[in-house]
């Protein structure tokens, strides 16, 4: 399965997902001044993460959903990794 690659689905899914865990990284590097392995868990800093990471994308990104949606975002790329490499 693997050396066929994933379906057009999959394809696109890893992709978006890339996008978005960069994303999120460089916002969190952007907002922080540092880098960290994990969202900050509340207040001012995780506003800023969700500002800066609403001007990268070119969206709106409410803080009170980052955190959920960025769960939601490695899910999906760790069930197409375990599909596609198992």
């Amino acid at each position: 399965r693997a050396l066929c690659g994933p379906r057009p689905h999959a394809r696109q899914l890893l992709a978006r997902g890339a996008l978005f865990l960069r994303a999120v990284d460089h916002s969190i590097r952007l907002a922080t001044g540092r880098p960290a392995s994990t969202l900050p868990s509340h207040g001012t800093r995780l506003e800023r993460v969700a500002a800066v990471l609403g001007r990268v994308l070119g969206e709106a990104v409410s803080p009170g959903e980052l955190p959920l949606r960025l769960e939601q975002t490695c899910q999906e790329v760790r069930s197409v990794y375990r599909k596609v490499f198992a």
